[in-house]
């Protein structure tokens, strides 16, 4: 890895240590009640990821179970709740005990959903309160050399002007920002895919001709139950 390279891996690492700093002290401002607050935590905390292992909420999720697993001397487990794109851990999240011992990593995926399932299991506004924004990161684009023999976005994009349907684009699923994200640049650019499940790397997007750029970025933040019992 080049200097540049480990100069932003350094800078990421002090933003994570910054934003644990700050989720410890919500924590315990949020937790259960001021004649309890010291005794907090008492027992292991639960950090719903509503992803399967390995994915992008899972990555930012196990670095900061990590690092509060050792400030607060208190195990913090990764429960992976993966489905529906996301709702089903949430869901889990809001029908889980309001006593300041379980929390959810939280996407964008999730202010989505309230529009694409009409009959979600919770309500993201009422049940769920807001603790702090993780991270926010943007989407790239990445096509497999093996199969497209792309040597830039501009050969991307005037293969997919005069071939309509012939090209898939991968998703974490329905509804997702991933999805979206493609469904406008489809709009824009007068450009026709079909929604694949297939995964499909690997040459970064750095310039959108004739749109030059989209700006659709994910972002996670964590959340707790809002009716757990207040300071």
């Amino acid at each position: 890895m080049g200097g540049a390279g480990l100069l932003k891996t350094r800078e990421a690492m002090r933003a994570i240590q910054v934003l644990n700093l700050f989720l410890v002290m919500m924590c315990v401002l949020m937790g259960v009640g001021t004649a309890h607050a010291q005794a907090w935590p008492s027992k292991p905390v639960r950090l719903i990821v509503p992803f399967p292992p390995g994915g992008g909420t899972d990555a930012f999720a196990r670095p900061l179970s990590k690092a509060l697993t050792t400030s607060l001397g208190q195990p913090v487990v990764i429960d992976n709740r993966g489905g529906a794109g996301g709702t089903l851990g949430a869901e889990v999240a809001a029908k889980s005990a309001p006593d300041g011992y379980t929390f959810l990593i939280g996407a964008v995926h999730h202010t989505i959903a309230v529009s694409m399932y009409p009959k979600l299991g919770y309500d993201l506004n009422r049940d769920l309160v807001p603790v702090t924004l993780l991270a926010s990161v943007p989407n790239v684009l990445v096509v497999n050399p093996q199969k497209r023999p792309f040597k830039s976005y501009e050969d991307f994009y005037a293969y997919a002007r005069a071939n309509p349907g012939k090209l898939n684009f991968a998703s974490a699923g329905n509804g997702t920002a991933h999805q979206l994200t493609v469904e406008l640049y489809k709009t824009l650019t007068q450009t026709y895919m079909t929604h694949s499940r297939i995964a499909v790397p690997d040459l970064p997007c750095r310039t959108c001709s004739p749109v030059r750029s989209i700006s659709c970025s994910m972002v996670w933040a964590v959340r707790c139950h809002t009716s757990r019992p207040e300071s």
